[in-house]
């Protein structure tokens, strides 16, 4: 098997293996799943060596008989850093969690919530559009449109260091890409959409920022959004980070879809945000009175660049690139001032 790990795309490099999976059942109520790296086919045929290699990993799922799991996940791996990593998340990749077995439990976890959510064990009980969420097939629809959202969210992250026949705007550091791809996803409108994402460190909890964000009276201050625009919203913490992913949805848009209409046709270009500790002084934060928290943010935003079949030129994909880039640096700013981080 291939397996790609991005924890923070793109300003991080995804870790990469190629392994053998090994799946049994060891009794009547429990599973074993056990991967081992085996380089030697993809050294031959990619003539790449490999810079990450999974010792034995994996994990036993024991049935309880109640109707839950008990889940034990190990993972054992080496890993030869080939890039240099961006300075604010050094100390993160250097603790253990940052792609350890706790990552892997508190996604399914998160898996777990979600499956929950769709077999309608909880649903949205508002909402700020004209319709109701009365139609069943209405609900239907908008977890769908969120599902799709977030994963739109995560697939334009993997970005590349290769930005195409344009020179990148000498104010981006190395905290900063900007990537141009084409937007090929069926039943919307085709073009090209420039995507920009930023880090940054903050010297508050994780906990703390995503409370500001969390907060309908402050996290309003960071951004613009249009009139005619409602923001359909996804958001989820856990002890690894948390997130916020939003989409601006025309108000026809959403009042087709919650009456039922199809949630396929829905344009959706979401940004977002991802907040994690920053692994600075974690093993020693409990007892040490003096630690220093801290967080590490990510924004992303994207843009369309047109909306149909004939290419652009390069003037205007810098053009936007620009536009989409000032959005992201007038964003930045104005979530430092509301934290009161300014001097950063």
């Amino acid at each position: 098997m291939y397996e790609k790990l991005h924890i923070f795309p793109p300003l991080v490099k995804a870790r990469e293996f190629f392994f053998i999976r090994g799946c049994r059942q060891v009794d009547a109520t429990t599973w074993i799943m056990v991967d081992i790296s085996y380089d030697i086919f993809n050294d031959i045929q990619s003539g790449i060596p490999s810079y990450s290699w999974k010792f034995p990993s994996g994990c036993a799922i024991q049935d309880m008989g109640n109707g839950q799991s008990n889940v034990t996940w190990v993972e054992h791996v080496q890993v030869y850093e080939k890039y240099q990593v961006n300075h604010i998340f050094r100390d993160l990749l250097c603790d253990r969690e940052a792609y350890g077995a706790k990552r892997w439990i508190v996604t399914l976890q998160r898996m777990r919530e979600r499956f929950n959510f769709n077999m309608g064990s909880t649903y949205p009980n508002r909402h700020d559009s004209k319709g109701e969420f009365h139609d069943p097939e209405g609900i239907k629809n908008t977890i769908q449109v969120s599902q799709r959202m977030v994963k739109k969210f995560f697939e334009i992250l993997n970005m590349t260091d290769n930005y195409g026949d344009f020179s990148i705007s000498p104010q981006l550091n190395r905290g900063e890409r900007i990537s141009i791809v084409k937007n090929e996803e069926t039943k919307q409108p085709k073009g090209f959409i420039a995507i920009v994402s930023t880090s940054l460190w903050l010297p508050l909890s994780f906990q703390d920022v995503f409370s500001f964000f969390n907060d309908y009276k402050t996290r309003n201050q960071p951004y613009n959004m249009h009139k005619e625009m409602l923001v359909l919203e996804e958001t989820s913490i856990d002890e690894m980070g948390a997130f916020f992913v939003y989409a601006p949805i025309d108000l026809r848009a959403i009042n087709s879809i919650v009456n039922g209409g199809d949630a396929t046709k829905v344009l959706i270009l979401p940004f977002g945000i991802i907040i994690s500790p920053d692994g600075r002084l974690s093993s020693n934060r409990n007892s040490t009175a003096n630690a220093q928290n801290g967080s590490i943010l990510i924004v992303t935003f994207q843009k369309m660049i047109c909306g149909n079949n004939n290419p652009t030129s390069r003037q205007q994909k810098m053009e936007v690139v620009g536009s989409v880039y000032g959005v992201l640096s007038a964003t930045i700013l104005r979530i430092k001032e509301a934290l009161g981080c300014s001097d950063l």
